[in-house]
């Protein structure tokens, strides 16, 4: 069922302008852990991790059991109706959060929450780690090639290494892309000297499997208008599908300010009638990001359309 999306756009800075968000990233003030300077998994390992309460860390707990159950929208409204209260609770909600969006394939989200995660480094060693990498993976999968990039050096500093055999073929694969002979030359003969030359070479293999798109903007952000965050497939009915009907609906609808599709019409349908519960159930259940204005209505919330096929 390919949808089509006519209010998700991927452009804007993980800040959110001073807006208002429903769901937005618990904020965290920048500040680097001890005396790390630079920040490197080896000194971070050394760092005496923050407490978090006995009361936050069950329901992070219990938020992880239900998206590993497949329970991803409970797992997030759990989430997102914690209120914490030291930097450290905010981050491992933040990364909490990040996982989630994860397990349900929105990579937007995952980069949104991990870089709120990570901007205060109140994580311990392992969870930054973790974060690092996702987030520099995601934003490879979203087209972001010059940021990943970027967060792959980054990477390599903080873990203290020179090279990595599932990310030296993602440079290879985003030099290719961009047709940068020299970085080329230099990644093909660091990947013949790996004592995993093998290894190495099958992931760039996997990689070239599938083509992605470098993305139109410079640099991951959200803009203010709803984002999706999560989705839930369109169920062809039953009927139809027995007789082979083929269709579409289009929807027209507002978001309020908890992110809910509301005041959902059928703009078209074809045949007429058929697909419109189908639509109207499936779009009930999506989850938007949104910002609110000084008034505390949802930014360009209004009279979003979208078309199941």
């Amino acid at each position: 069922m390919k949808i089509k999306l006519l209010c998700l756009q991927l452009a804007a800075l993980i800040a959110l302008s001073g807006c208002q968000s429903s769901g937005q990233s618990h904020q965290t003030t920048t500040g680097a852990i001890g005396h790390c300077n630079p920040l490197t998994y080896q000194c971070h390992q050394q760092r005496k991790s923050s407490p978090i309460s006995t009361s936050i860390q069950a329901k992070l707990e219990r938020a992880n059991a239900l998206s590993r159950s497949g329970k991803i929208l409970p797992a997030m409204e759990l989430l997102e109706s914690l209120t914490p209260g030291t930097k450290a609770e905010t981050a491992a909600i933040n990364y909490q959060l990040a996982l989630v969006h994860d397990r349900n394939q929105m990579d937007h989200m995952v980069v949104y929450y991990a870089q709120a995660a990570l901007s205060g480094q109140h994580l311990d060693s392992e969870k930054h780690a973790t974060l690092l990498r996702l987030e520099l993976l995601r934003l490879f999968r979203l087209g972001y090639f010059d940021e990943a990039k970027s967060k792959i050096d980054a990477y390599y500093t903080y873990m203290g290494i020179t090279a990595d055999r599932y990310l030296d073929p993602v440079l290879l694969y985003i030099a290719l892309q961009q047709d940068d002979k020299a970085a080329m030359s230099a990644l093909r003969e660091k990947m013949n000297k790996s004592s995993q030359k093998s290894d190495v070479y099958a992931s760039f293999v996997a990689l070239t499997s599938v083509k992605i798109e470098q993305a139109k903007q410079p640099r991951f952000s959200l803009p203010k208008e709803p984002v999706v965050k999560y989705q839930v497939p369109y169920d062809y009915p039953r009927e139809a599908a027995y007789q082979r009907i083929e269709g579409h609906i289009s929807l027209q609808f507002d978001i309020d300010s908890q992110g809910k599709p509301v005041n959902i019409t059928v703009l078209e349908s074809s045949p007429t009638g058929v697909f419109d519960q189908a639509g109207i159930d499936a779009l009930t259940q999506w989850r938007y990001l949104v910002n609110l204005d000084t008034n505390g209505k949802v930014i360009e919330g209004q009279a979003l359309n979208i078309e199941f096929r």
